[in-house]
Protein backbone atom coordinates (compact mmCIF):
# COMPACT_ATOMS: atom_id res chain seq x y z
CA UNK A 1 0.00 0.00 0.00
CA UNK A 2 2.87 2.39 0.75
CA UNK A 3 4.04 2.28 -2.87
CA UNK A 4 0.61 3.55 -4.01
CA UNK A 5 0.41 6.46 -1.56
CA UNK A 6 2.73 8.82 -3.45
CA UNK A 7 0.89 10.97 -5.97
CA UNK A 8 2.72 13.21 -8.43
CA UNK A 9 0.60 16.28 -9.10
CA UNK A 10 -0.48 17.17 -12.62
CA UNK A 11 -2.56 19.96 -14.12
CA UNK A 12 -3.59 17.93 -17.14
CA UNK A 13 -6.52 15.54 -17.48
CA UNK A 14 -5.00 13.83 -20.51
CA UNK A 15 -3.52 10.71 -18.91
CA UNK A 16 -1.76 9.54 -22.08
CA UNK A 17 -0.12 12.93 -22.61
CA UNK A 18 0.93 13.08 -18.95
CA UNK A 19 2.51 9.64 -19.22
CA UNK A 20 4.38 10.61 -22.40
CA UNK A 21 5.66 13.89 -20.97
CA UNK A 22 6.69 12.31 -17.68
CA UNK A 23 8.60 9.64 -19.56
CA UNK A 24 10.44 12.39 -21.47
CA UNK A 25 11.10 14.39 -18.29
CA UNK A 26 12.48 11.33 -16.48
CA UNK A 27 14.66 10.36 -19.45
CA UNK A 28 16.20 13.82 -19.86
CA UNK A 29 16.54 14.21 -16.09
CA UNK A 30 18.56 11.00 -15.81
CA UNK A 31 20.95 12.25 -18.48
CA UNK A 32 21.43 15.57 -16.70
CA UNK A 33 21.70 14.00 -13.24
CA UNK A 34 24.35 11.57 -14.48
CA UNK A 35 26.35 14.52 -15.83
CA UNK A 36 25.82 17.18 -13.15
CA UNK A 37 24.16 15.49 -10.19
CA UNK A 38 20.62 15.93 -8.87
CA UNK A 39 21.26 18.97 -6.69
CA UNK A 40 23.23 20.93 -9.30
CA UNK A 41 20.70 20.38 -12.10
CA UNK A 42 18.21 23.22 -12.39
CA UNK A 43 14.63 22.98 -13.61
CA UNK A 44 15.49 25.49 -16.31
CA UNK A 45 18.16 23.15 -17.66
CA UNK A 46 15.74 20.25 -17.52
CA UNK A 47 13.07 22.21 -19.35
CA UNK A 48 15.55 23.12 -22.09
CA UNK A 49 16.62 19.48 -22.43
CA UNK A 50 12.95 18.50 -22.80
CA UNK A 51 12.25 21.24 -25.33
CA UNK A 52 9.64 22.79 -23.02
CA UNK A 53 9.10 26.07 -21.25
CA UNK A 54 9.95 25.75 -17.57
CA UNK A 55 6.35 26.42 -16.57
CA UNK A 56 5.15 23.61 -18.82
CA UNK A 57 7.30 21.08 -16.96
CA UNK A 58 5.35 21.94 -13.83
CA UNK A 59 2.19 21.14 -15.77
CA UNK A 60 3.16 17.45 -15.57
CA UNK A 61 4.98 17.24 -12.23
CA UNK A 62 4.67 19.11 -8.96
CA UNK A 63 8.30 19.65 -7.92
CA UNK A 64 11.81 18.59 -8.77
CA UNK A 65 11.64 16.02 -5.95
CA UNK A 66 8.91 14.18 -7.88
CA UNK A 67 11.45 13.18 -10.51
CA UNK A 68 13.28 10.48 -8.49
CA UNK A 69 9.88 8.92 -7.82
CA UNK A 70 9.10 8.79 -11.56
CA UNK A 71 12.49 7.20 -12.22
CA UNK A 72 11.97 4.63 -9.46
CA UNK A 73 8.53 3.76 -10.81
CA UNK A 74 10.04 3.13 -14.22
CA UNK A 75 12.65 0.79 -12.70
CA UNK A 76 10.22 -1.05 -10.44
CA UNK A 77 9.01 -3.65 -12.97
CA UNK A 78 12.24 -5.60 -13.24
CA UNK A 79 11.11 -8.59 -11.19
CA UNK A 80 7.91 -9.05 -13.15
CA UNK A 81 9.77 -8.73 -16.46
CA UNK A 82 12.36 -11.29 -15.36
CA UNK A 83 9.69 -13.78 -14.26
CA UNK A 84 7.95 -13.42 -17.63
CA UNK A 85 11.29 -14.00 -19.35
CA UNK A 86 11.74 -17.26 -17.43
CA UNK A 87 8.25 -18.46 -18.38
CA UNK A 88 8.92 -17.74 -22.06
CA UNK A 89 12.00 -20.00 -21.99
CA UNK A 90 9.76 -23.03 -21.69
CA UNK A 91 11.43 -26.38 -21.04
CA UNK A 92 15.05 -25.30 -20.75
CA UNK A 93 16.93 -26.63 -17.73
CA UNK A 94 17.16 -24.46 -14.59
CA UNK A 95 20.87 -23.88 -15.18
CA UNK A 96 20.26 -22.74 -18.74
CA UNK A 97 17.47 -20.42 -17.59
CA UNK A 98 19.74 -19.02 -14.88
CA UNK A 99 22.46 -18.13 -17.36
CA UNK A 100 19.98 -16.54 -19.76
CA UNK A 101 18.60 -14.45 -16.88
CA UNK A 102 22.11 -13.34 -15.95
CA UNK A 103 22.66 -12.19 -19.51
CA UNK A 104 19.33 -10.40 -19.49
CA UNK A 105 20.11 -8.64 -16.21
CA UNK A 106 23.57 -7.55 -17.37
CA UNK A 107 22.06 -6.20 -20.60
CA UNK A 108 19.61 -4.16 -18.50
CA UNK A 109 22.49 -2.81 -16.45
CA UNK A 110 24.26 -1.79 -19.65
CA UNK A 111 21.20 -0.17 -21.24
CA UNK A 112 20.13 1.63 -18.06
CA UNK A 113 23.63 2.59 -16.93
CA UNK A 114 22.67 6.20 -16.18
CA UNK A 115 19.83 4.97 -13.94
CA UNK A 116 22.20 2.76 -11.95
CA UNK A 117 24.66 5.62 -11.52
CA UNK A 118 21.85 7.91 -10.41
CA UNK A 119 20.50 5.38 -7.90
CA UNK A 120 23.97 4.81 -6.48
CA UNK A 121 25.07 8.43 -6.30
CA UNK A 122 21.89 10.30 -5.45
CA UNK A 123 20.07 7.94 -3.07
CA UNK A 124 20.25 10.61 -0.38
CA UNK A 125 17.59 12.61 -2.26
CA UNK A 126 15.13 9.71 -2.46
CA UNK A 127 12.16 9.45 -0.15
CA UNK A 128 11.95 6.44 2.13
CA UNK A 129 9.12 5.15 -0.03
CA UNK A 130 11.23 5.35 -3.20
CA UNK A 131 14.16 3.61 -1.52
CA UNK A 132 11.84 0.80 -0.48
CA UNK A 133 10.47 0.61 -4.02
CA UNK A 134 13.96 0.20 -5.44
CA UNK A 135 14.86 -2.39 -2.82
CA UNK A 136 11.73 -4.42 -3.56
CA UNK A 137 12.54 -4.34 -7.27
CA UNK A 138 16.05 -5.65 -6.67
CA UNK A 139 14.82 -8.33 -4.25
CA UNK A 140 12.24 -9.50 -6.79
CA UNK A 141 14.97 -9.96 -9.40
CA UNK A 142 17.14 -11.70 -6.82
CA UNK A 143 14.25 -14.04 -6.01
CA UNK A 144 14.22 -15.19 -9.64
CA UNK A 145 17.92 -16.02 -9.38
CA UNK A 146 17.33 -17.76 -6.05
CA UNK A 147 14.56 -19.94 -7.46
CA UNK A 148 16.63 -21.01 -10.45
CA UNK A 149 19.68 -21.69 -8.28
CA UNK A 150 17.61 -23.89 -5.97
CA UNK A 151 16.11 -25.78 -8.92
CA UNK A 152 19.53 -26.30 -10.48
CA UNK A 153 20.87 -27.54 -7.13
CA UNK A 154 17.91 -29.91 -6.67
CA UNK A 155 18.57 -31.42 -10.11
CA UNK A 156 22.31 -31.69 -9.37
CA UNK A 157 23.15 -29.38 -12.28
CA UNK A 158 24.96 -27.08 -9.83
CA UNK A 159 26.11 -27.34 -6.24
CA UNK A 160 24.90 -24.27 -4.34
CA UNK A 161 25.85 -24.02 -0.68
CA UNK A 162 24.41 -20.55 -0.04
CA UNK A 163 21.65 -19.55 -2.44
CA UNK A 164 21.17 -16.03 -1.04
CA UNK A 165 24.86 -15.21 -1.28
CA UNK A 166 25.17 -16.40 -4.89
CA UNK A 167 22.00 -14.58 -5.99
CA UNK A 168 23.29 -11.40 -4.35
CA UNK A 169 26.66 -11.75 -6.09
CA UNK A 170 24.92 -12.00 -9.47
CA UNK A 171 23.17 -8.70 -8.76
CA UNK A 172 26.38 -7.05 -7.63
CA UNK A 173 28.40 -8.08 -10.70
CA UNK A 174 25.67 -6.68 -12.97
CA UNK A 175 25.63 -3.47 -10.96
CA UNK A 176 29.42 -3.35 -11.21
CA UNK A 177 29.23 -3.31 -14.99
CA UNK A 178 26.89 -0.33 -14.92
CA UNK A 179 28.97 1.65 -12.43
CA UNK A 180 32.39 0.85 -13.91
CA UNK A 181 31.59 0.34 -17.57
CA UNK A 182 33.76 3.35 -18.45
CA UNK A 183 36.75 1.32 -17.27
CA UNK A 184 35.70 -2.27 -17.94
CA UNK A 185 35.03 -1.56 -21.62
CA UNK A 186 38.73 -0.87 -22.06
CA UNK A 187 39.29 -4.61 -21.69
CA UNK A 188 35.95 -6.29 -22.35
CA UNK A 189 32.80 -6.04 -24.37
CA UNK A 190 29.60 -6.68 -22.42
CA UNK A 191 29.41 -10.13 -23.97
CA UNK A 192 32.97 -10.97 -22.93
CA UNK A 193 32.39 -9.66 -19.42
CA UNK A 194 29.22 -11.72 -19.11
CA UNK A 195 30.90 -14.85 -20.47
CA UNK A 196 33.72 -14.59 -17.95
CA UNK A 197 31.39 -13.93 -15.03
CA UNK A 198 29.28 -16.95 -16.03
CA UNK A 199 32.35 -19.16 -16.37
CA UNK A 200 33.57 -18.12 -12.94
CA UNK A 201 30.14 -18.71 -11.42
CA UNK A 202 29.74 -22.17 -12.94
CA UNK A 203 33.22 -23.19 -11.79
CA UNK A 204 32.46 -22.01 -8.26
CA UNK A 205 29.19 -23.95 -8.28
CA UNK A 206 30.85 -27.24 -9.08
CA UNK A 207 30.27 -27.65 -12.80
CA UNK A 208 32.94 -29.68 -14.58
CA UNK A 209 35.28 -27.50 -16.61
CA UNK A 210 34.67 -29.44 -19.83
CA UNK A 211 30.89 -28.84 -19.61
CA UNK A 212 31.08 -25.07 -19.14
CA UNK A 213 31.89 -23.83 -22.68
CA UNK A 214 28.88 -25.55 -24.29
CA UNK A 215 26.48 -24.23 -21.63
CA UNK A 216 27.88 -20.70 -21.98
CA UNK A 217 27.44 -20.92 -25.74
CA UNK A 218 23.83 -22.13 -25.47
CA UNK A 219 22.98 -19.28 -23.12
CA UNK A 220 23.90 -16.79 -25.84
CA UNK A 221 21.26 -18.18 -28.18
CA UNK A 222 18.23 -17.59 -25.95
CA UNK A 223 15.78 -15.27 -27.65
CA UNK A 224 15.56 -11.88 -25.97
CA UNK A 225 19.08 -11.91 -24.50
Amino acid sequence: MAAESYKVRTRSNDEKLVEEKRHLIAKRAIELFAEKGFKATTMRELAQACGMAQGLVYHYIGTKTDIPHLICEKAAGGGEAMRAFVVNMGNMSPAEKLLACIRRYYSWADYDQENYIFFSREIIYFSREDREMLLRSQLEIMDVFRSLLMEADARSELRVENVDFVAHQILITGYEWALRRWYLRKGFTLRQYTDWEIRLLLGQLGMKAEAIPALVERSRDVRGV
